[in-house]
């Protein structure tokens, strides 16, 4: 296969990859080696393809981190039919507030039941987030957005009620969609730290009230962030 071939190939296939959400908006795409390992090709058609993509707004390139679906509106998956997502904001603004309903009970519980080395792991999981934004922060390769699924999914199971991990591991690609705009609308990303800190103090105090109002005031930040995005 000559390599425009292959580049109009692994082109059309990201696109409709990226539509039928696969890879969802703010989800991250394999490296480029992954990616020419997966097509059987070399790193210039997985390039160029990407390329196109990047210039027609449909991904994102953040040094450091990787590449990101930055739109899935300007999807096509062929020259009639567009991405399915419309609504992305819409749906966006309405599962973050569902999250901080979910979330910051989930909190207030996790302070009522967590035991000792249940709180040993979330604290763990809060050093993890500290180190990987401060990579972010420094243009490094990181997983921040592991960690930080990770430190909320956490709080969940530390209620010690299956609801709340179960509805989270429903929403996982929401989810990322949320940490993707987040943290690009976030000029401090020290913010993150000062959230999970707050959470994670209140938990660790047996402070249900302090827990619930932490996590509730951290998404609500979130939900702040999502609207700055729909409204620019």
């Amino acid at each position: 296969m000559s390599e425009m071939n292959a580049n109009k190939m692994i082109l059309e296939d990201l696109r409709k990859k990226i539509a039928s959400g696969e890879y969802a908006l703010g989800s991250r795409l394999p490296n480029e080696r992954e990616l020419a390992d997966y097509y059987e090709v070399s790193r210039v058609p997985v390039r160029e393809a990407l390329k196109v993509l990047s210039d027609q707004g449909v991904l994102e390139t953040k040094r450091g981190v990787g590449t990101f679906v930055r739109s899935t509106a300007k999807v096509m998956i062929t020259g009639k039919e567009t991405s399915p997502f419309v609504k992305t904001e819409q749906v966006l603004l309405e599962t973050i507030h569902l999250r901080r309903i979910l979330e910051s009970e989930a909190a207030a519980l996790a302070a009522k039941n967590a035991t000792r080395s249940e709180i040993d792991q979330l604290e763990n999981a809060l050093i993890s987030t500290i180190r990987e934004i401060r990579k972010v922060k420094m243009g490094e390769e990181n997983t921040f957005f592991e960690a930080d699924e990770r430190f909320h999914m956490l709080v969940a199971k530390l209620s010690h009620d299956e609801l709340f991990p179960n509805c989270l591991s429903a929403m996982q690609g929401i989810i990322a969609t949320h940490q993707y705009w987040s943290l690009k609308m976030t000029t401090p990303m020290d913010e993150f730290v000062s959230y999970h800190s707050a959470i994670f103090e209140n938990i660790l105090l047996h402070n249900e009230k302090g827990a619930r109002e932490a996590m509730a005031s951290h998404l609500s930040r979130v939900e702040e962030l999502l609207k700055r995005n729909q409204d620019m």
